[in-house]
């Protein structure tokens, strides 16, 4: 909306460009909408260039990338919908493809998709097997660091987690208690089939997702359970029984 406004404002010198979203006001037409579009790509400048990542192809440069301006396209579309009424499904479409097309190649834009950088099994054992070598006294100077990273590191992978929903990651998170306590930790002692008499695992429960809720019913629990002995660091139940023993929450 405010890109929108100022649109009309710098470049077609109009100052009713805030009119537009409300209820019951005109719509933009074929002309503006595309003029709207090319004003937006032409202003803009990616930031693909100037990340941190692998060289990739020719087509690479500093103008913004084609599905940046696809998502002003739908994000417009969006607030007329909410604030004025919907825009014609036809003139969404077209408009979409014209910017993957005409307005791609008539700007140059960049047609580069930033990839995500992706951890696998190998790379976080690799991780975890170099915290515990004696190297690493320099960054993790006790164990008590080695073992609550390592304990971390297990529980993004388990739960396909992100950090914020164990840890505090601002101040404002430790201030209001949105990080992971032993409330969050549920731990059941069941028998077992294999050699040993028993097997345990724990139930954690997730409060503090992206787009965190206080309703607990969206809420999400992940189970972990003892592994082999061998895989004692990639073992979040076991490192957890050993934490809670620790700290004096189990007791014999």
């Amino acid at each position: 909306m405010r890109l929108r406004c100022e649109f009309f404002q710098v470049k077609l010198n109009r100052t009713d460009g805030p009119d537009f979203f409300k209820p019951g006001r005109l719509l933009p037409d074929r002309l503006t909408l595309h003029r709207f579009l090319f004003w937006v790509a032409d202003n803009s400048v990616g930031n693909l260039y100037t990340s941190s990542h692998e060289p990739s192809t020719m087509t690479e440069n500093t103008t913004v990338q084609v599905r940046t301006v696809v998502r002003h396209v739908r994000a417009l579309a969006c607030a007329f919908d909410y604030f004025n009424r919907p825009l014609d499904k036809e003139l969404v479409r077209e408009a979409t493809l014209w910017v993957q097309n005409n307005l791609a190649q008539e700007l140059d834009l960049n047609r580069e998709v930033k990839q995500k950088p992706i951890a696998y099994y190998s790379d976080v054992a690799e991780i975890i097997e170099a915290i515990w070598v004696f190297d690493s006294l320099a960054v993790c100077r006790n164990i008590m660091n080695r073992f609550n990273t390592t304990l971390i590191l297990n529980f993004l992978v388990d739960g396909a987690s992100r950090i914020g929903e164990f840890i505090p990651v601002s101040s404002d998170a430790a201030r209001d208690g949105r990080f992971m306590t032993w409330v969050d930790v549920e731990f059941w002692v069941l028998p077992s089939d294999g050699l040993e008499p028993v097997t345990i695992h724990a139930v954690i429960l997730c409060k503090w997702l992206k787009n965190h809720t206080f309703d607990p019913t969206g809420h999400k629990s992940f189970v972990v359970s003892l592994l082999p002995p061998h895989l004692v660091f990639q073992d979040s139940c076991r490192l957890l029984v050993i934490l809670a023993l620790y700290r004096g929450y189990i007791n014999d």
